[in-house]
């Protein structure tokens, strides 16, 4: 298998195969080659969107990726301290393409206040000091004596 990846010019994609297990293999754990075909032609179909993406909108970040969905982060473009990506010359760009890109359906939103907290509480490292007005019992202390 790793030979023909490396025929393909895809070296890296044996490792992601292999991560990806659960699509390929069945239950008995036998590969299929229509299921190894199905997987790398979605993968091309990916690696290209993203590509895209990033050609047409600067760095991108994949927030999520599913089996053929993938949900990714356009980076802002500031010019002169104003926005100069409006969301209709994204949806313009993505609905010129559509058919190119084989995407059957999409939406395009702003992020929202809830996702921009959730990332950063997802950043925040959980804080393990103490705190004033709080008194730490030693776990001994709490066990009684019958």
């Amino acid at each position: 298998m790793e030979a023909a990846f490396n025929a393909l010019g895809k070296p890296s994609w044996h490792r992601r195969l292999i991560a990806d297990g659960g699509i390929v293999f069945d239950k008995a754990d036998h590969v299929t080659l229509i299921n190894v075909v199905v997987w790398f032609l979605l993968e091309e179909k990916v690696e290209y969107l993203l590509s895209f993406f990033t050609a047409n909108f600067g760095q991108i970040q994949v927030r999520e990726r599913q089996i053929n969905k993938v949900r990714v982060e356009l980076s802002a473009f500031i010019e002169d301290g104003v926005t100069r990506r409006p969301l209709s010359s994204i949806f313009g760009t993505v609905e010129g393409n559509k058919d190119m890109l084989g995407v059957l359906d999409y939406s395009i939103s702003q992020t929202s206040l809830e996702q921009i907290f959730n990332q950063f509480a997802a950043q925040q490292e959980e804080e393990t000091g103490a705190v004033a007005g709080i008194v730490t019992v030693p776990v001994a202390a709490r066990v009684e004596e019958v």
